[in-house]
């Protein structure tokens, strides 16, 4: 009975070294897997900050390109003319219009001489 009994306990050791060999292969391949998403995961990580970074830098230009406009918004609203003002532009206009005589005759010189006249005659 004892050889029967070394037989098995050799059989056991056997099937035992082989889970543990099991064992360990499953271990150094999960390692080995471990050290690949490790590495995914530091590319990851750079390209979010990358594009955190990105994030922040577009932010800062709509932050800037809002200030322009406000800055803009304010310039076009300090060349508003007040309904006061524009019925004085309005008589200035009329009154320096009316002493600007159109040529009686149609030639090229009267013609210029004329409009030449009415935008000098406007812009002051």
């Amino acid at each position: 009975m004892s050889f029967i009994n070394i037989k098995v306990l050799v059989s056991i050791g056997i099937v035992i070294s082989l889970v543990l060999c099991g064992a360990g292969i499953e271990i150094w391949k999960l390692n080995k897997t471990l050290d690949s998403v490790k590495t995914e995961l530091k590319e990851t990580e750079n390209k979010l900050a990358l594009k955190e970074a990105a994030l922040e830098i577009s932010v800062a230009n709509v932050k800037e390109c809002n200030s322009k406009i406000d800055l803009q918004n304010t310039k076009i609203e300090s060349l508003r003319i007040n309904k006061q003002d524009e019925q004085k532009v309005k008589e200035k206009v009329k009154e320096k219009i009316k002493y600007v005589k159109e040529p009686l005759n149609e030639t090229c010189q009267e013609k210029v001489r004329f409009y030449e006249d009415l935008f000098s005659s406007l812009s002051k």
